[in-house]
């Protein structure tokens, strides 16, 4: 079974499709959800705020996050995370990579 992991990187789509072999296949939803505008909106809200949380300034590249943005940034990839859960079940193993630990279903 593929395996759908949300993860955050910078300048990166946080969703990641894992092949059977452990490879990564695509950095974007499945074409099954690909054209659903929530999830859109919301997973690109998610990347610009964490894309938000570092200095890049073509001199430093570092990161300035706070506590405080992490758990709302956490937190708004869970609820993405059970929906994707719930849609998904079946058809890809659903893994949630918070910014603190990471959560497998």
């Amino acid at each position: 079974m593929k395996t759908l992991k949300l993860h955050l990187d910078y300048r990166c789509y946080p969703v990641w499709i894992y092949g059977e072999d452990g490879a990564v296949e695509e950095n974007a939803l499945p074409s099954e959800l690909a054209e659903d505008p929530t999830l859109t909106v919301q997973l690109d809200h998610i990347q610009a705020d964490y894309d938000c949380l570092f200095l890049d300034n073509g001199v430093e590249f570092s990161y300035q996050g706070t506590a405080e943005q992490e758990r709302k940034l956490d937190h708004c990839l869970t609820e993405v995370y059970t929906v994707l859960c719930a849609r998904l079940r079946g058809q890809y193993q659903v893994k949630l990579e918070l910014l603190e630990e990471e959560v497998r279903v």
